[in-house]
């Protein structure tokens, strides 16, 4: 049978892929050519050379276009699988959004998408700024040829080897099997995408030595980027509570922390474009976290594409032929950013005046300066583990760091609605602000007295506050001051948000309702990580185990299809009982485990499957100087004894022998999925088992049994775990996104006006 890896290993052109090859010459033809007219003086008609750049670009784009159209007909239709991307992506037996999906599943399809809608993208750039911005434009098809280059090194229209008519695919990963998966990726490109222009503008603004005017159309783009990608981490978290099985939403992953930096550098970039929209402030900051939440991404893509990251992250993908590329670009872009800013530097004039630390102005700096620290450390502790493989750093090192810049945030939201821009010059104006300042005072006064009682008198640590330490316990001796500095500061600014919101029109409300919303996250993030977990060993129709107040019974153990099984657990509380299925998948990735989420308001409850065992045998057979020889083992608690007989290894079956002392010779067939019920037991197919020797004189093979019956029963083995008050954290994510939204709507308005 042919390797699903396996595919052609050098770039060709072919009917399948030419227009990919056409995209990039014509990307790189229009770079050239607007980067040429950048430097020419413009006249009042249009010349034929901007008559050739745009059409260059609009031909790039309709290539772009007809190949993931080409792309999406060879994965709808299943009768393309000679492509090695279709072949090991899709499979008719999927359902259409996961058939759908699986256009950006893999490396080649995902960068097809992105190129796809940059191209969209930049054709709304070439309708506005074209011929008032074409080093704009010149850096955006820089980018695109950049895309296109990596699409054409790693082509997802590759033919795959030693494919025979008739071969179907191996379907989408049983992970991506999701609805919020199947929408997490390309809302993850959109903000990407987004995110790319401010740095657009940057480039312009330098070289052109316009500090100011690129901030009020950049401001709009940059909003839209950081709420689509707002919208793709919080898709991303939900996925990953709801299908990985460990409990969590984040788990500091390299490839979570990759998407992470650039959401924070576009925070800092969004609050600098305010303030320098009201103030001319931040000018130079602006330029550089603009360009560096640009340069971010490009990062990003090296972890999550370069295959750095395959071993450690369930997110990144495999080995590439585009790895020596993805280090190129980012260097390339790296070198052009810093070196037009140093060169252009002193292009860009200063606000002379100085901040008042009790205006509106520093609060927004200070903001930017946090968040762009809270991105400096995140990819600081990410690039060094990559690349030092010696190097370890646990989520607690990322929790531990984030939790002071956490509550300095906080605190600015809590502060800055009540400040205006320049400062307050009377007393009176400033009494919420004074209000306010004390409660923070008071907050900070009793988070430290907390903590100085704790590590005075270690058991009053959990009986006074293991409410909210994580899980339940936890070693810090700091962790009872932080985490109630954490709660206090983000219910005041909760507060503040709503009176703020409340007194705003809708459109002025966005940065009141997202600021809510972050407040109200990380109240759901510190209440629901304080909730319990415990592992508990249920014995199938057994005495039933207790948990926070649920009773669990393993009921039974089913297999509906060869690569799924079920345990199902009765779960009773009181007079009310639900029944919770737990699922394993099993496929040529491996066997995927899916929880069940019971929610609430108040208090998920989380089950996770972690194992079904019980007796377990294992018939082999071996190489000798006459052939295959059997090695029969016995049966549990019968005279009587199991030998194979045959393997079917593309089919996942065993032909086995029972011999009972006595009784006669049984031979019988167990599969994936189909077991066999012989002499009152019943055998379920595991899976294979190999010594692995190389020199087939030594090999040793054998099946895995399941065995049950006569007494002989399975056992589950599930996690239990409590999420309170998670709903606060869903609901934040959702406000963040939505005044994310409406701030957009306004600035668009604003630009438009």
């Amino acid at each position: 049978m042919m390797n699903p890896t396996e595919h052609a290993s050098t770039a060709a052109i072919s009917a399948d892929n030419f227009t990919l090859y056409i995209a990039l010459a014509f990307a790189a033809l229009a770079c050239a050519a607007y980067f040429i007219l950048g430097f020419r003086k413009r006249k009042s008609g249009e010349s034929d050379l901007e008559k050739f750049a745009r059409a260059a670009y609009y031909v790039s784009f309709v290539c772009v276009g007809y190949t993931s159209l080409y792309l999406m007909q060879g994965i709808l239709s299943g009768a393309r699988y000679d492509i090695s991307y279709i072949y090991e992506n899709s499979s008719l037996k999927d359902s259409l959004l996961y058939r759908i999906s699986s256009f950006w599943a893999g490396q080649g399809g995902s960068l097809l998408l992105w190129a796809l809608i940059c191209g969209l993208i930049g054709i709304l750039l070439l309708r506005r700024l074209d011929r008032a911005s074409p080093l704009l434009i010149s850096f955006w098809c820089s980018v695109q040829t950049f895309l296109l280059v990596l699409l054409v090194v790693d082509d997802p229209m590759k033919k795959l080897v030693g494919y025979q008519p008739g071969t179907m695919g191996s379907g989408l990963n049983p992970l991506l099997k999701n609805p919020w998966m199947a929408i997490h990726p390309p809302v993850v490109f959109i903000g990407y995408a987004l995110l790319i222009v401010p740095a657009a503008f940057a480039v312009q603004a330098l070289i052109e030595g316009d500090g100011s005017r690129w901030v009020r159309k950049c401001l709009p783009w940059a909003l839209a980027g950081w709420t689509a990608l707002t919208a793709g981490l919080v898709l991303g978290m939900v996925w990953s509570y709801e299908v990985l099985g460990w409990g969590g939403y984040w788990g500091w992953d390299p490839v979570e922390n990759a998407s992470l930096v650039p959401w924070l550098m576009s925070t800092a970039l969004v609050h600098g474009l305010v303030l320098q929209r009201y103030r001319n402030r931040m000018a130079h900051a602006n330029i550089i976290l603009a360009m560096g939440t640009f340069l971010t991404i490009l990062y990003a893509t090296f972890l999550t594409r370069s295959g750095v990251l395959s071993d450690v992250s369930v997110h990144s993908f495999g080995k590439t032929p585009a790895y020596g590329w993805l280090i190129v670009f980012p260097v390339f872009f790296a070198v052009v950013c810093i070196g037009i800013t140093m060169i252009r530097w002193n292009a860009i004039s200063r606000s002379g005046k100085t901040m008042k630390a009790d205006s509106k102005d520093f609060v927004l700096a200070t903001g930017a300066v946090v968040m762009s620290l809270f991105a400096g450390m995140v990819l600081v502790g990410t690039s060094y583990t990559t690349f030092n493989k010696k190097a370890v750093l646990d989520s607690g090192f990322y929790t531990h760091m984030s939790v002071p810049l956490a509550i300095a945030a906080v605190v600015l939201i809590a502060l800055a609605p009540l400040m205006k821009w320049g400062g307050s010059e009377s007393k009176k104006e400033n009494s919420p602000l004074a209000y306010t300042s004390l409660g923070l005072l008071g907050i900070g006064a009793a988070a430290l007295i907390a903590g100085i009682i704790t590590m005075l008198a270690p058991g009053t640590k959990h009986a006074l506050f293991g409410w909210m330490l994580p899980g339940g316990d936890t070693d810090s001796r700091i962790a009872v001051t932080a985490l109630s500095a954490l709660l206090g500061t983000g219910a005041l600014a909760l507060v503040v948000s709503i009176r703020s919101g409340a007194k705003s029109s809708l459109m002025q409300s966005g940065a009141y309702i997202a600021h809510a919303g972050v407040a109200l996250m990380v109240l759901g993030i510190v209440f629901s990580t304080s909730g319990p977990s415990t592992t508990l060993d249920l014995p199938a129709h057994g005495i039933p185990a207790s948990a926070y107040g649920y009773d669990f019974i393993f009921t039974g153990h089913r297999q509906p299809s060869a690569d799924k099984e079920i345990i199902d657990i009765k779960v009773s509380r009181g007079a009310s009982s639900f029944n919770a299925p737990l699922l394993f998948v099993s496929s040529d990735r491996g066997k995927t485990t899916f929880p069940f989420i019971r929610y609430s308001l108040v208090n998920d409850l989380y089950i996770s499957p972690q194992e079904v065992s019980g007796q377990v045998i294992t018939p082999t057979v071996s190489m000798a100087d006459k052939g295959w020889v059997a090695q029969p083992v016995g049966v549990p608690g019968a005279r009587a004894a199991v030998a194979l007989i045959g393997m079917q290894v593309e089919s996942h079956s065993a032909k086995l022998v029972y011999q009972a002392m006595g009784g006669k010779q049984i031979d019988f067939t167990v599969a994936e999925g189909s077991p066999a019920t012989v002499d009152g037991y019943k055998f379920t197919f595991k899976g294979f088992v190999s010594n692995g020797a190389k020199n087939m004189e030594k090999v040793t093979a054998g099946v895995d049994l399941g065995v049950t019956g006569h007494g002989l029963t399975e056992k589950a083995v599930i996690r239990v775990s409590r999420k309170p008050l998670i709903s606060l954290l869903w609901l934040g994510l959702a406000l963040i996104f939505t005044g994310g939204v409406i701030a957009f709507a306004r600035r668009r308005a604003e630009k438009t006006a």
